[in-house]
C-alpha cells in the first residue's frame, strides 16, 4: 500500500510549514506598527511671558547655541514696539550681568564664571558634539553638587559694547546659564557658566578672554572672582594660543589681580610641535620644556587633561610590533638629506615592498582637518622615532550629503 509522503500537509513538508510560519512572524515584526507615546505632542501656543534674564527655552540637554540661535531668529519675526526692543536690549546687555555678579559679591557669594569653548558649526556633528559637552559640564556640576537656578531656560547678553579696536570681535551673542549649592550645607556658592563659540576666538584668543572678563567684572568687582576656561576645542585653536603668547609685545601681566586658569581636555596637538612656533632661532631644537611651563613664564596657567598625538601614535606602534608587523628602527642624522631619502629608498611608491623595508601600514582619514592630515607623520619612521612605511588615504566629511537647513542632499 502506498504510503502519503506529505502526511496530510497538502503537499509540504514540515520543515516547510516552519520555515512560512517564521517567514510570516518576521513580516509582522518588520511591519508593526512604531511605538507612539500617548504624551500630548507640544504644539500648543507660547503663553509664558518671562521678564528675567534667563528667558529662552531650553531644557538641560539641549545644544545652548542653537537654542539662543532659535529664539533671536523667533524675536526678529515678532513686532515689537520701540519699548519693548528697548527692554529686551537691556535685559540681554552685558551691564546687566556685570550688575548681578557685583550684587552677588556684594552678599559675599562666590562666584565662580566658568566659560566652556564649543565648536560652533552647523552640521550634525558639531550640534551633537555641543549637546554631548553640555551634558558633560552638567554632569560635573552635579557631582559637585551644584543645581541649576533655571532647569528650562536659558539667558543670553550680546557682546556689541565690548567690542574694542585692538582686539578681533567678540560673538554676537553670549549664552549663559547660573547654578548654586544648598546654601544650608555648603558655603554660598555661584558658579555662571557661559557657552562660547570656539571659532570666534582663533585670532588672539586671551585678549579676547581679557575684553570679556572685563565687561563682566572689572577693576575691584573682580576681586575673589575665579575664572575658568575649558578649551580650545580642536588643535589649531592651542596653536594660536601659542602664538600669540610667543609674540615680543604680547601682555604678560594682562589677566594679572585675576585668578585665571584654562583646561585643555581635547585639543591633541604635540607640544612638540605647538612650541616650534615659539623657539627662538638661538635655541637648540632639541630644548625640551612643557607647553604649560612655556605658557606658565608668559602668564597664562594652562592644564592639559588628555594626552597628545605623539604619546597615542606610539602605543599604536607597538601595538602593531606585538601584532607581528616590522618597523624601521629610528634615523640618526649624520646629513640634512639622510633620513628623508632612506625613506624615499625603503618605501617606494606604486613597487612591490623591499626585503629589507619596514611593512607598509595604510591611514584612511579625514581631508577636512589639520588633525587627520597630520596623523602620517606619527607613524613613519624618521630621525629619532621608529615607524612604519605609510600610505594616506582620504576622504571629505559630509558624504551623505545631509545639509544643515533641510536635511536634504
Amino acid at each position: 500500500m502506498e504510503k502519503n509522503p506529505s502526511h496530510g500537509s497538502g503537499g509540504l513538508s514540515g520543515n516547510l510549514i516552519l520555515a512560512a510560519l517564521l517567514l510570516g512572524g518576521g513580516a509582522f515584526i518588520l511591519h508593526a506598527v512604531p511605538l507612539e507615546s500617548t504624551r500630548p505632542a507640544a504644539n500648543e501656543p507660547k503663553v509664558e511671558q518671562r521678564l528675567v534674564d534667563q528667558d529662552v527655552d531650553a531644557r538641560l540637554w539641549q545644544d545652548p547655541l542653537g537654542a539662543v540661535a532659535r529664539a533671536r531668529e523667533e524675536l526678529a519675526k515678532k513686532q515689537q514696539s520701540e519699548a519693548e526692543k528697548q527692554a529686551d536690549e537691556l535685559r540681554h546687555s552685558i551691564a546687566g550681568l556685570e550688575r548681578r555678579i557685583t550684587d552677588l559679591r556684594a552678599d559675599k557669594v562666590e562666584v565662580t564664571v566658568l566659560a566652556v569653548m564649543l565648536p560652533g558649526g552647523p552640521y550634525a556633528e558639531y550640534v551633537e558634539r555641543r549637546r554631548r559637552s553640555r551634558y558633560a559640564v552638567l554632569s560635573a556640576l552635579n557631582t559637585g553638587d551644584y543645581v541649576p537656578v533655571d532647569t528650562e531656560h536659558l539667558g543670553y547678553f550680546t557682546a556689541a559694547s565690548l567690542q574694542r579696536p585692538d582686539a578681533t570681535k567678540l560673538p554676537d551673542l553670549i549664552p549663559y546659564e547660573w547654578f548654586e549649592r544648598d546654601a544650608r550645607i555648603y558655603k554660598r556658592r555661584r558658579i555662571l557658566v557661559l557657552w562660547l563659540e570656539d571659532s570666534a576666538f582663533l585670532a588672539r584668543p586671551f585678549k579676547l578672554f581679557q575684553h570679556l572678563f572685563d565687561g563682566l567684572a572689572a577693576g575691584d568687582s573682580s576681586k575673589g572672582i575665579r575664572w575658568q576656561v575649558i578649551g580650545p576645542v580642536f588643535s589649531h585653536g592651542l596653536r594660536e594660543m601659542v602664538r600669540e603668547a610667543s609674540a615680543e609685545d604680547f601682555d604678560t601681566a594682562m589677566f594679572a589681580g585675576r585668578e585665571v586658569r584654562f583646561l585643555s581636555p581635547t585639543a591633541t596637538a604635540t607640544e612638540r610641535n605647538l612650541l616650534g612656533l615659539s623657539r627662538k632661532p638661538q635655541e637648540s631644537p632639541n630644548s625640551s620644556r612643557s607647553l604649560s611651563a612655556f605658557l606658565e613664564q608668559r602668564g597664562i596657567h594652562l592644564l592639559r587633561t588628555i594626552g597628545d598625538d605623539d604619546g597615542l601614535a606610539d602605543k599604536l606602534v607597538k601595538e602593531l610590533e606585538l601584532r607581528g608587523l616590522k618597523t624601521q628602527p629610528a634615523l640618526k642624522r649624520e646629513n640634512a638629506e639622510e633620513p628623508r631619502d632612506t625613506f624615499r629608498k625603503l618605501c617606494p611608491r606604486g613597487k612591490p615592498q623591499l626585503a629589507e623595508a619596514p611593512h607598509h601600514i595604510a591611514l584612511v582619514a579625514e581631508w577636512d582637518t589639520l588633525y587627520s592630515r597630520s596623523l602620517r607623520d606619527h607613524f613613519r619612521f624618521g630621525e629619532g622615532e621608529s615607524g612604519f612605511c605609510v600610505e594616506r588615504y582620504h576622504y571629505v566629511r559630509g558624504l551623505d550629503r545631509l545639509l544643515p537647513d533641510d536635511g536634504s542632499g
